[in-house]
C-alpha cells in the first residue's frame, strides 16, 4: 500500500495530497493571519499548498509591523526607489511558525543593457541545434502525442520572448513538426523587447519536445530571489500544472543572508 506522505517515485500528488505533507497545522495559520490582521493588514491569502501566505502592505505598515526603516535612494542614472537594507524583525510568538518573509527587504538588481555581437568563432562542427540535443536524448523527430506532455520555462530579471522569432526558429530548425505556439503565458511577456535568454529557453525547450503544451512564466522584477519566491508561490496554488519546470538563472548580486537562501 502506498502512503501519500511517503510517496513512490513517479507518482503523481495532488496539491492536497502534498499540502498534507507541507502545511503547518491549522491553528498555526490561523495564530499568523490573527497577527496580520490584529496590525491592520486585511489582504491576506493562504495558497492551495497551505505552507505560503500572500498579502500586500504599503511601506508604512511594513515599517511599523516588522521593525524596519525604508530609506528614498537615487541611482545615478536618475532612477529612484523606496527600499530597506534590512534586516526585519517578528515577535518571538509569530516567528517560530515563519521560516522567511520575502519582498519587504532588499534591492532590486541592476537591469544589464545586452548588446548582441557577431563572433568571429571557428567553425568546428555544427550548431547545436534542437537536432544535436534530441540526437543526445535518443528523441530524434519525435512529435508527443500523449497530452499529459506538458513543461514551462521560469524567466526572471525582464526577460521576453518574441512570438515571431519563436516561429522563425521553428520554420528553421523543427520542419518536421507542425509549430504550435506557446500556451499559456503567466505573468507578463513584452514580444516587442524580447531576450537572449528566455528566447533560447523557450526555442529549445518546445524544439526538444515539439507538440508538448507549454507554459512561460514571466517574472519582470530585479529581485532574482523574491521573484523565485514569487515563482513558487504561483506553482503552490495551481492545481494543474505542467510536468517540467527548468530554470537557467542565479542570484547575480544582491544576495541575501543564508538563512534565506537555504
Amino acid at each position: 500500500m502506498s502512503n501519500p506522505k511517503n510517496p513512490r517515485y513517479g507518482q503523481h500528488l495532488s496539491l492536497e495530497q502534498i499540502a498534507e505533507m507541507v502545511a503547518p497545522e491549522q491553528s498555526v495559520i490561523n495564530d499568523v493571519i490573527f497577527w496580520l490582521k490584529s496590525q491592520g493588514v486585511k489582504d491576506i491569502f493562504v495558497t492551495k499548498s497551505r505552507d505560503m501566505l500572500v498579502t500586500k502592505m504599503n511601506t508604512i505598515q511594513a515599517s511599523r509591523i516588522f521593525q524596519i526603516k525604508y530609506y528614498n535612494y537615487e541611482h545615478q542614472d536618475g532612477r529612484k526607489g523606496v527600499f530597506s537594507p534590512g534586516p526585519y524583525s517578528i515577535p518571538s510568538h509569530i516567528a517560530q511558525h515563519i521560516d522567511f518573509v520575502s519582498g519587504i527587504v532588499g534591492f532590486p538588481d541592476d537591469p544589464q543593457v545586452v548588446t548582441k555581437k557577431r563572433a568571429n568563432y571557428p567553425q568546428v562542427g555544427k550548431e547545436i541545434d534542437p537536432s544535436v540535443v534530441r540526437a543526445r536524448y535518443n528523441a530524434t523527430n519525435v512529435i508527443c502525442t500523449n497530452p499529459n506532455s506538458s513543461h514551462a520555462v521560469a524567466e526572471f530579471q525582464a526577460q521576453y520572448y518574441s512570438p515571431t522569432d519563436l516561429e522563425n526558429f521553428w520554420k528553421k530548425y523543427v520542419p518536421f513538426a507542425p509549430f504550435r505556439p506557446v500556451d499559456q503565458v503567466v505573468g507578463t511577456n513584452s514580444p516587442k523587447s524580447p531576450g537572449i535568454e528566455a528566447s533560447l529557453d523557450v526555442e529549445y525547450i518546445m524544439g526538444v519536445a515539439p507538440n508538448a503544451t507549454t507554459w512561460f512564466y514571466s517574472m519582470k522584477n530585479f529581485n532574482f530571489w523574491d521573484d523565485l519566491v514569487t515563482w513558487s508561490t504561483l506553482l503552490n496554488n495551481e492545481a494543474s500544472l505542467p510536468w517540467i519546470h527548468p530554470i537557467s538563472y542565479g542570484a547575480q548580486g544582491d544576495d541575501p543572508d543564508f538563512a534565506y537562501q537555504n
